[in-house]
């Protein structure tokens, strides 16, 4: 559990202002941090320490930078540091892509009232870094001590944050991505599977076996019933009522690959307007995105509607949403590129789950849906 973590703050604060004292730095400039950050070795490991530290805490925000997401918590209780000192915010970025990052406390951040190159001038002899006075939005200075570092900054982690949703909602107010949902926002191979086969004996009294059902390759309902041999309007209507009605017994099957929730995440706080649009019908749907508790970060979900149709085929909701919007479609099958030309918009195929490939690869890739995220946006602008 993290709170194991957060008790081990109060001996990493002790042990930097202990270094930042002796270095000679006046206790003006380190006795009350703005955050702490928490390193974690893996995407496995920040978002299992995301998950944990939300059960106590606030996500104020979760964005994109140098590559990798960071995440910024505010704590429902603060951590007294001494009787005198507390700390609120936690600040948890993943690894950067190919590097190895040993788990635990790296650094506090302190907000200072003079200007940095006034803080090194003053301070000659301290072995400040300064690369990062590159930094456009909040330069800093870093001082490397006895355990992590300690970073020096102008502007409070919570007003950086507003400064961001500000730059973000005039950047993407008039942009859209619209995500598949089967195989793309999650892995529902083995659930989608079992249903069908619960469903098709219920109506035929005939078995599917495993081996069949791991054949059938469709992505509308309109291929399933083909493939499954029902084309009368009557029976395809009770395959798609039972295939609802079984569904639910199965959700605990699906699963969400490491990545797409901090993908989720750092899209709804770039303020990216973000639309699920599934082949599958709206009722199961819906079951599928509570369940794994998604729905917060979408405008809309839409399903399957038996008189207005579906996916790949837009309905004037769907055109109307992508009217005078940049869009992108992301998806994994054929099915969704042919959508995306439908509606005019451009399309990336999601392959982290790798059931399906595309015939046409003329399109675009997106080979992960956290190290892309960058590519995702500059395709929106």
């Amino acid at each position: 559990m993290f709170d194991t973590q957060l008790g081990e703050l109060v001996q990493f604060y002790a042990a930097q202002v202990k270094d930042l004292s002796e270095l000679g730095l006046d206790r003006s400039l380190w006795q009350q941090p703005d955050h702490a950050c928490f390193r974690v070795a893996s995407l496995f490991r920040y978002e299992a320490v995301k998950a944990d530290l939300s059960k106590n805490a606030r996500l104020l925000t979760e964005s994109m930078v140098n590559g990798r997401p960071i995440a910024c918590f505010e704590l429902e209780r603060e951590i007294a540091l001494t009787d005198k000192v507390a700390i609120r915010v936690i600040e948890v970025p993943a690894p950067r892509e190919g590097r190895q990052e040993m788990e635990g406390w790296e650094h506090f951040e302190f907000v200072v009232d003079d200007d940095l190159n006034q803080l090194l001038a003053a301070y000659p002899r301290v072995p400040f870094k300064t690369e990062g006075l590159a930094n456009d939005v909040n330069p800093e200075i870093v001082v490397p001590v006895s355990r992590g570092v300690a970073k020096f900054h102008r502007k409070s982690l919570s007003a950086v944050v507003e400064l961001e949703r500000e730059l973000h909602r005039a950047r993407y107010q008039d942009r859209l991505l619209i995500f598949d949902f089967d195989d793309t926002l999650a892995d529902t191979k083995e659930a989608f599977q079992l249903t069908v086969r619960d469903s098709y004996q219920t109506l035929t009294e005939r078995v599917l076996s495993p081996e069949r059902a791991n054949e059938l390759n469709a992505t509308t309902y309109d291929d399933l019933m083909v493939e499954l041999g029902l084309d009368g309007k009557a029976e395809v209507a009770e395959m798609v009522s039972l295939f609802a009605k079984s569904w639910s017994r199965n959700l605990g099957l699906i699963r969400v690959p490491t990545g797409v929730r901090t993908l989720m995440s750092t899209l709804f706080h770039t303020q990216v307007p973000l639309i699920v649009w599934s082949a599958r019908d709206q009722k199961t749907l819906d079951q599928c995105v509570d369940f794994l508790n998604l729905r917060p970060y979408f405008r809309q979900v839409i399903g399957f509607d038996a008189k207005l149709g579906g996916k790949p085929h837009p309905s004037e909701t769907v055109r109307e949403l992508v009217s005078g919007k940049k869009a992108l479609l992301i998806g994994d099958s054929q099915a969704d590129f042919q959508a995306a030309k439908n509606l005019g918009i451009g399309f990336k195929q999601a392959l982290w789950l790798k059931h399906r490939t595309l015939d046409s690869t003329s399109h675009g890739v997106l080979e992960h849906p956290v190290s892309s995220l960058s590519e995702i946006l500059s395709d929106l602008h």
